[in-house]
């Protein structure tokens, strides 16, 4: 499998050209696994006589103007650094189509590829989120350490390849949903003022005795779940849109659900409010099925079981969810 990224410049004349400067690549078995080889590649700009403000800005533009390669001669080189490989990935779908443009400009063959996977709408498809994400947005949310200065198509190939393997191999049987459009998911970015639902921390003795009574006495409860994941680790799924979003059983109003309580990280409680029904007792379980991950979010009935859980959670650590923001690299 080979993933990689480009970098290139967007001229300001007539010539309708993203002219590529930078081929960065990384291969692997398979997404998810250990990465096996590196590919970079410097080309020399020959089309466009200006360089644009993003094109000027790449850490590594003084590389490019330096090279003695044209695209022929490093696509020669790419395509036989690939071999046999016929598996493409990249962080949307940009750079696949400027490979092709160019390649058309200059009458190369392109990349032969069996299948070419945009790992950024799969990965906006896994956490249920209705807009794209920039790949720096990714890292941070992964918690990849940032070693690396964006904007260099090698380091981006190989921050493409971190998220993948949190992403994991099944990730690539995901249907990307187009942006906007994924069930219970915001389709614009929520404001930071809009309220959350669920308890807070630090609720005393008597007034945690008063909210388990209520649920008690909920007696609205139905038997229903949301599945979020598959996952290659299990970290990430609290804060999934899909594991957060549990609908209320009468009126099938959705709530975001903005933290979780949890006494060993293998199952989250907390209690959401509709104005109309009630409270409701809210639980994620995580499991794991051979590599995936799953989270398992449901509104059980509140038995002795379930609420002394609910009170060990809420006695052990609150955990706030985090939101991802798009923004740019």
């Amino acid at each position: 499998m080979i993933i990689f990224d480009l970098e290139w410049n967007r001229g300001y004349d007539h010539k309708a050209l993203d002219e590529v400067l930078q081929i960065g690549a990384v291969k692997l078995e398979r997404l998810g696994e250990p990465i096996l080889s590196t590919f970079n590649v410097y080309i020399h700009p020959k089309v466009h006589k200006k360089l644009n403000k993003v094109a000027k800005d790449l850490p590594e533009m003084q590389q490019s103007l330096d090279s003695q390669l044209d695209f022929p001669a490093a696509m020669e080189l790419f395509r036989s650094w690939c071999g046999e490989d016929r598996i493409f990935a990249a962080w949307g779908a940009d750079d696949m189509s400027t490979f092709r443009q160019n390649c058309d400009y200059w009458h190369v063959e392109p990349p032969r590829a069996d299948r070419i996977y945009d790992l950024q709408g799969r990965f906006s498809t896994l956490l249920g989120v209705g807009r794209a994400f920039a790949l720096s947005a990714a890292v941070e949310y992964c918690q990849i350490p940032e070693l690396f200065e964006y904007h260099n198509a090698l380091h981006d190939a190989l921050y493409t390849a971190l998220v993948g393997e949190v992403m994991g191999h099944s990730a690539l049987d995901i249907q990307p949903v187009p942006y906007g459009e994924i069930e219970g998911g915001p389709k614009k970015p929520r404001r930071e003022s809009e309220p959350l639902n669920g308890i807070a921390p630090g609720m005393d003795d008597e007034k945690l005795e008063e909210l388990l009574a209520e649920l008690v006495q909920q007696t609205l409860v139905q038997e229903k779940t949301w599945t979020a994941g598959p996952c290659a680790i299990a970290k990430p799924i609290p804060d999934m849109a899909r594991a957060r979003r549990p609908a209320c059983p009468v009126c099938k109003r959705r709530w975001l659900i903005g933290r979780w309580f949890t006494s060993d990280k293998l199952v989250y409680y907390n209690v959401v409010t509709c104005r109309d029904h009630g409270k409701f007792l809210a639980q994620l379980s995580l499991a794991q099925e051979g590599k995936d991950w799953f989270g398992i979010l449901s509104m059980p009935e509140a038995g002795q079981e379930e609420l002394v859980g609910f009170v060990r959670a809420y006695r052990g650590q609150s955990v706030k969810c985090k939101t991802l923001h798009a923004r740019k690299k």
